[in-house]
């Protein structure tokens, strides 16, 4: 699809639903949560409006709901970093919050015209980077330090023991929950301080066995190490197929404990995971 800038663009996408200081109420966070709801509808809206002239409008739509859908607590984050720093912020996001309507308003006219999209598309890019003109390097960077904290806190958690849990034979061997199990591990294909979780598992035969995440509620890394401390990985997988869950088939031994690691895209992936291993025929 063409490429729809999202609001904040210039903060790529850690304040892709922050909002700048309206007129309602004397609180900035009271500001932002009645902005918020708007911002994010103008967004998808003018994202839809294009959506709906390509030949798949229900995928594109979805696409356009996995960029711009974001949990409570990354919202609770982001909404604490706006609080902090709506002095040196706050305009900017007022200005392209008036970028957006724009855009939206012009894709709405568009008719479903490839020229005039791109019109659009370029008058919406100049104008983000025009209020983009005053958006210091210092406030920025304070602005994400702030959401970083947060996430770490909230979402990451502490470091944790390994392995945090156990799991045994086929199927679906464990549901769980990766919220605040602390960022332990650092596999090779997945994002880099995702809260993740540990999981021993001792092989019932020897053979190859496939190893999944699918059905998991968030983008998921999949890893297994030979052990816990000092473990050398043995495997990694991000995307199965471009799907956002991980899958990849492992030859085990009889007898051998391996560490299965359930990790997050990034900092911002977690949920609930679903953990499963099978007999590879294939």
């Amino acid at each position: 699809m063409r490429n729809i800038r999202l609001f904040f663009a210039c903060v790529l996408t850690l304040s892709a639903s922050l909002v700048g200081c309206g007129d309602e109420g004397d609180d900035p966070i009271d500001r932002s949560r009645t902005v918020l709801d708007d911002v994010n509808d103008v967004q998808r809206d003018a994202n839809y409006a294009y959506c709906d002239c390509t030949t798949t409008p229900d995928e594109c739509r979805a696409n356009v709901d996995e960029q711009l859908d974001v949990s409570e607590l990354e919202q609770a984050c982001r909404n604490e970093a706006y609080r902090a720093n709506v002095d040196t912020l706050g305009a900017y996001f007022d200005c392209g919050i008036a970028a957006l309507e724009d855009q939206l308003t012009c894709f709405e006219g568009a008719m479903c015209d490839e020229a005039t999209f791109e019109t659009c598309s370029n008058t919406a890019e100049t104008a983000l980077d025009a209020c983009a003109a005053d958006l210091t390097e210092d406030a920025f960077d304070q602005f994400q330090a702030d959401i970083d904290a947060c996430v770490a806190e909230e979402i990451v958690g502490p470091a944790g023991m390994c392995p945090e849990e156990t799991a045994s034979g086929t199927g679906t061997i464990l549901n769980v929950s990766t919220e605040r199990r602390g960022n332990d591990f650092d596999p090779s294909c997945s994002g880099l301080g995702a809260a993740d979780v540990s999981v021993e598992w001792t092989a019932p035969t020897s053979g190859r066995f496939l190893f999944s995440t699918e059905g998991s509620s968030f983008d998921t890394g999949l890893a297994v190490y030979d052990a816990c401390v000092g473990g050398r990985e043995l495997i990694c997988n991000d995307d199965a197929g471009g799907e956002s869950y991980s899958e990849f088939v492992l030859e085990v031994t009889e007898g051998t404990t391996y560490i299965i690691v359930i990790d997050g895209f990034d900092a911002n992936a977690y949920g609930d995971a679903v953990l499963s291993v099978e007999p590879f025929t294939g």
